[in-house]
């Protein structure tokens, strides 16, 4: 069965479940699948409005369409306005922050239902044998392959000196990120060591082990990259 096959009851409560998990202090964002679901096709009414608004449009104007170039843009930078990253960090914009990023842990597991459990992509040494032999020397998942990689590039743009990123793999970012250091307001107390707070070891267990057999079937269908991706 599909996500959507899923009885209501059944999807509400593994929604709760997931947000309890993930944002334990945090009011649940969409509290019913059904709730959630109606938001879907509402988005998805109002960008087709949109789509047939701008074609009725363009069909019946013959102007040429603007040319968004560098050059229209004015150079005076103090005309529009600009923020600090002490404003960016500050409670209003992390409380919004969370709330997004709460809906975008929900959708991200609704696509990963899609798919069976696959559980071969998170065994310890499970990559040599998904990309054809046997290297004694490999010994990663094709889990942490594809996050090690993408924590990688996403260190090169200063990702981790957010106060807020924690990398799973903070051992393997030595490289110094490409762009300049922000200068970042103090958010955690450094007493008790509060500001070296990192769940991502229980994230991790909870997920291997409650979230992928409660939203996905058990078994194969070899579609390991979108598994993991």
């Amino acid at each position: 069965t599909t996500w959507k096959e899923w009885p209501t009851m059944i999807k509400s409560k593994l929604l709760i479940l997931v947000s309890h998990l993930l944002f334990p202090n945090l009011i649940v964002a969409f509290t019913t699948a059904s709730h959630m679901e109606g938001t879907i096709k509402s988005w998805g009414t109002s960008l087709m409005a949109s789509k047939a608004a701008e074609e009725t449009s363009a069909a019946s104007s013959h102007e040429e369409p603007p040319n968004f170039v560098v050059d229209d843009f004015e150079e005076d930078s103090t005309s529009g306005k600009c923020m600090k990253t002490a404003d960016v960090l500050s409670l209003d914009t992390i409380r919004k922050s969370l709330i997004r990023q709460e809906e975008t842990i929900i959708f991200a597991l609704i696509e990963r239902s899609q798919f069976m459990q696959n559980r071969n992509v998170y065994q310890q040494g499970g990559l040599s044998e998904l990309i054809g032999g046997v290297d004694q020397k490999e010994t990663r998942s094709l889990l942490e392959y594809m996050l090690q990689g993408t924590e990688k590039l996403h260190c090169s743009v200063r990702r981790y000196t957010s106060p807020e990123e924690h990398a799973f793999f903070p051992e393997l970012l030595a490289e110094k990120p490409l762009l300049q250091d922000l200068d970042y307001p103090e958010l955690l107390s450094p007493i008790n060591d509060a500001d070296k707070i990192n769940y991502n070891s229980v994230l991790m267990s909870s997920y291997l082990s409650e979230i992928v057999p409660a939203i996905s079937k058990s078994g194969d269908d070899e579609q390991y990259g979108s598994t993991v991706t």
